[in-house]
Parts: C-alpha cells; sequence; structure tokens
C-alpha cells in the first residue's frame, strides 16, 4: 500500500501559498462532495482536500491548467449580528518582472482580479438561486385558486423579486 501524503492544513487568517500539480481524485461522503489535490508545500509533497465551495473557487483560477502557484485564505468574517462564518480567498500566484515568485500576501488576497472574479461569480451563483426562489413562489401564487386573472405574477415581477432577495441577502452578509 503506498505511503499517505500529510494533509494540508488551514489556520484562520493565516495566508498560505500552495504549488498545486493536479487534481487526483473526487468522490462524496457523508459531509458532502469532496476533491483530492497533490500539492507542494514549502518543498513538502501533500495532499490537499478540498470540499465544493473550495474546489470551486479553484476550478476558477486552475482554468484547466495544471501545475500553478496559488495563494489560498481561509478567512473569518462576521455578519450584521456579530457572528462568524468563514469565506475562502484563492488567486493565482504572481511572479514578478525577473521571474520570482511574489509571496502570499500578509492580508486579504481579495484586491486581485481573481478574487474579484470569485466575488462576482458568487454574486451571479445567488441571485440564479434567488431568481429560481422566485419563480417558484410566483408559480405556487398563480397557481392559488385566490389570484384572479387579472392579477398574475409575471418575468418582471420574478425578477423584482429575485433583486430585493439579493439585496438583503448582501445585506445580511
Amino acid at each position: 500500500m503506498a505511503e499517505q501524503k500529510p494533509k494540508v492544513t488551514f489556520d484562520t487568517n493565516v495566508p498560505k501559498q500552495l504549488f498545486i500539480a493536479k487534481m487526483f481524485k473526487a468522490g462524496e461522503n457523508s459531509y458532502g462532495k469532496w476533491f483530492g489535490y497533490d500539492v507542494t508545500e514549502c518543498g513538502e509533497e501533500k495532499t490537499l482536500f478540498a470540499g465544493e465551495a473550495l474546489n470551486e473557487q479553484l476550478a476558477i483560477v486552475m482554468n484547466g491548467r495544471q501545475n500553478i502557484v496559488v495563494n489560498f485564505l481561509y478567512k473569518e468574517m462576521k455578519n450584521k449580528e456579530g457572528k462568524p462564518y468563514h469565506v475562502w480567498e484563492v488567486a493565482e500566484a504572481l511572479f514578478d518582472n525577473k521571474g520570482n515568485l511574489t509571496p502570499a500576501p500578509k492580508e486579504s488576497i481579495a484586491t486581485n482580479d481573481d478574487a474579484r472574479v470569485v466575488w462576482k461569480r458568487d454574486v451571479v451563483k445567488v441571485f440564479e438561486e434567488m431568481l429560481f426562489e422566485s419563480a417558484g413562489l410566483a408559480e405556487r401564487f398563480n397557481q392559488n385558486p385566490l389570484a384572479s386573472d387579472g392579477f398574475k405574477l409575471d418575468h418582471e415581477d420574478v425578477r423584482a423579486i429575485a433583486i430585493s432577495m439579493v439585496i438583503q441577502f448582501q445585506r445580511d452578509k
């Protein structure tokens, strides 16, 4: 049996830089879907197990490529009630004009374009979810016998409801 590589661990709010060789396996267990990556951290070969959220961001950053250096930050945020929650910030590492790898940033990675793309993708995903939920609400409303033929919700109503839901979702973050 092959020797198992150590697993990558992340500390909250501590940036980490990894060389990702490739994704080697995907599966599902009682915690949900997982994705295994062969990585190198500080010269040591390790395994990174990513959940769906982290894997989605890695897929965007890697864009089908292998052998790429990636910056990670497992960041703790607080909602308006002060309750903590965690988000992943993932971005391709950059090289200077001499070909030297730049170190992982000491602060948030969200200022770079890759992280903004991930943020925009998340907002679009939330909008899509809210749009489908709104369409379901409108369909149930329109099927209600109390809704008259003169007062049915149409696609513009659904869009307005979805936008309102996204705005409220963003406020709750």
